[in-house]
């Protein structure tokens, strides 16, 4: 072929991959489930490269883990440089873990409705003087919280600031990955019903305050197909079995706690439960048939492991279990993937409201609206009502709780081979604030925390990675910063209060 010919050619080649750029759908050709045939568009090619948010400010990478800033030097050095020496002020934070960054000196702060620093106020006098036994604070959220991520690392602060121990509430079947904090085995026929697959099928809607229960047995009366096989009785009966092991990569405090309860009901013919400390039997006791919420209690001293026996006709709905410390804080962690936060209107508020009180829940973190970015629309004012009716039944249920709601983080798709910001982030955190502030919540905007528009792709390229190449969820050690940016808000705001009150 001639020079010219092979010139004319790849021009021709060119025109036409252009004309298909032009004509091909902008969302792509879903050629199965799975699959979708994706081709950039033509304005893509020659875009100007995308600039990603410089993190710098928010993270100092140094590889130096023992140089790390205390909160309390972070805080007077850039922040309340107007405290004097005689405020009591409760700051510092024990150095990370596995984090290769000098100091987390970034603060997004908290948005209170009608800048009201008083809405928190109640929760941050139980900090100050808590009272002897457990109080506790649930994190709700959706996948970034799997693993406990998150959740640990401000359940490790409170518990070094403030007091208190061990995991908190555990649901008898792990859904996810939870080795960071605990290691959880099953042995029998376990099933898990929750808020986000079964609201609709279980009568009752007796999901409890993990958004979940989890059975050994069939549900009586039904083909169970969670089990698949019909209600019958097996010869003997059903035997199951629960253990924890301590975690090495846990923190120390997860470690601690001396009270071990579970929590359970709707159990139609006794059950016998034996647990076991360290191998050494700590009691026996027969749960008798009921139709509501139950307790069981035993105590231990932060053994390595602990054994859960089962044996009975039927099981009861087990709603959780929970390892505390005897005083101080409880932090749970509660993750429901591919949840847009619709936890509390899917279930029975009788059960849920039992559950709070019983376990003296005195806040409630709300951490949603990942799983709505995907779906780009211009309006989530619709989204704003649904999450407001979610605060609606909280207030409801016990009015004087304390809520945080915390935004989407950022998320990035990728445009002509460059990853951009979902345009529909802001909006979503701001239907999110709206609603919050409708019910006395206070707001925290996760994504202006990380850095903002483009913000993500320059976590995922951190080295070491601070969020997965999926360009929606934090490593590890990006959850830890993204925790500690969090907690940081939290603590300013506790500090203000003190200030405030020491007038």
């Amino acid at each position: 072929m001639k020079p010219h010919q092979s010139l004319i050619f790849l021009i021709a080649v060119f025109l036409s991959i252009a004309l298909v750029m032009l004509v091909f759908p902008v969302n792509g050709i879903q050629i199965t489930k799975e699959k979708k045939l994706e081709m950039p568009a033509l304005e893509d090619i020659f875009a100007e490269p995308v600039q990603y948010a410089d993190i710098q400010s928010i993270i100092s990478e140094k590889g130096d883990t023992a140089a790390l800033l205390s909160f309390q030097e972070i805080v007077f050095r850039n922040v309340l440089k107007e405290y004097t020496k005689d405020y009591k002020v409760v700051l510092e934070i024990a150095d990370t873990v596995s984090i290769e960054v000098e100091s987390i000196t970034a603060i997004q702060r908290l948005q209170f409705p009608n800048n009201d620093k008083t809405v928190l106020d109640k929760f941050f006098a139980d900090l100050e003087k808590p009272k002897k036994g457990v109080f506790r604070i649930v994190h709700y959220g959706d996948s970034q919280l799997e693993g406990d991520r998150i959740t640990s690392v401000i359940r490790k602060n409170l518990h070094q600031q403030f007091g208190g121990g061990g995991p908190g509430l555990l649901p008898a079947l792990q859904p996810y990955n939870y080795g960071i904090t605990i290691k959880h085995q099953n042995s029998g026929s376990w099933y898990r019903y929750n808020t986000m697959e079964h609201s609709n099928s279980i009568k009752g809607q007796r999901f409890g305050i993990l958004a979940g229960f989890s059975r050994f047995s069939p549900i009586r009366g039904t083909i169970d197909t969670a089990f698949n096989k019909a209600d019958t009785i097996v010869s003997g009966g059903y035997s199951a079995s629960i253990s924890f092991k301590r975690s090495e990569r846990a923190y120390a405090n997860n470690n601690n706690f001396q009270q071990v309860k579970l929590f359970y009901g709707f159990n139609q013919s006794p059950v016998q439960v034996s647990v076991f400390a360290n191998e050494q039997l700590v009691g026996t006791q027969i749960l008798p048939p009921n139709n509501k919420l139950m307790t069981a209690k035993w105590t231990v001293n932060s053994p390595e492991n602990l054994l859960f026996k089962f044996s009975g006709s039927d099981s009861p709905e087990i709603y959780a279990i929970g390892l505390d410390a005897e005083n101080g804080i409880a932090v749970d962690n509660v993750p429901q993937r591919g949840s847009s936060g619709f936890v509390f209107t899917t279930q029975n508020k009788e059960l849920l409201k039992a559950m709070l009180h019983e376990l003296d829940v005195r806040l409630l973190i709300l951490e949603f609206g990942g799983n709505v970015t995907p779906y780009i629309t211009s309006n989530y004012d619709y989204y704003g009502k649904m999450f407001g009716k979610q605060l609606e039944v909280i207030r409801q249920i016990k009015p004087d709780i304390s809520i945080i709601v915390i935004g989407p983080a950022d998320m990035s798709r990728n445009q002509g081979g460059q990853y951009v910001s979902y345009p529909n982030i802001p909006n979503i955190a701001a239907a999110m604030r709206t609603a919050a502030f409708k019910y006395n919540a206070v707001f925290w905007d996760m994504y202006e925390a990380m850095g903002g528009k483009n913000s993500m792709p320059s976590w995922v390229f951190h080295d070491p990675p601070l969020a997965g190449k999926d360009f929606t969820h934090f490593t590890p050690k990006g959850a830890e910063i993204i925790s500690k940016i969090f907690y940081n808000a939290l603590i300013l705001e506790y500090n203000d209060y003190l200030k405030r009150k020491n007038k």
